[in-house]
């Protein structure tokens, strides 16, 4: 196994990237999934290594910068869906958090995106209350 000399005792670990599996790092010393990190990736996205190094994405279905967040795109109103009047898209009903998507919460009935600013909205989104 993989062995560095430390304090003239030989213990399990790692000096470079290259003493490890293609889907770990050298982090600390140890043999890691770099995707482990709560903030290696933004809000909603997947992470998976590839050559050790973290590659974040989007999950199919959802826009934005993997390194930031997620989100569904907006649909606007068609006829096919519940229409918010006041901004042209569909929205979703909803009664509790879980019936929301990744980066929504259940207000007032309807499932609306999470935000601290205005930057993390889509285009035509504003962030209240955040």
């Amino acid at each position: 196994s993989n062995q560095i000399c430390e304090n003239r005792l030989c213990v399990v670990g790692c000096r470079s990237d290259n003493s490890c599996p293609d889907d770990q790092a050298c982090i600390n010393k140890q043999c890691r999934d770099p995707c482990d990190g709560a903030t290696t990736c933004g809000s909603c996205a997947e992470c998976r290594v590839v050559n050790h190094g973290v590659q974040c994405r989007c999950p199919t279905g959802t826009i934005g910068n993997p390194q930031i967040t997620c989100v569904k795109p907006p649909v606007r109103c068609d006829g096919s869906c519940n229409c918010d009047q006041s901004t042209g898209f569909c929205t979703v009903a909803c009664d509790n958090n879980k019936e929301c998507s990744c980066g929504e919460v259940c207000m007032a009935g309807v499932c609306s995106m999470k935000c601290s600013s205005n930057i993390a909205c889509p285009q035509g989104y504003v962030c209240e209350d955040g």
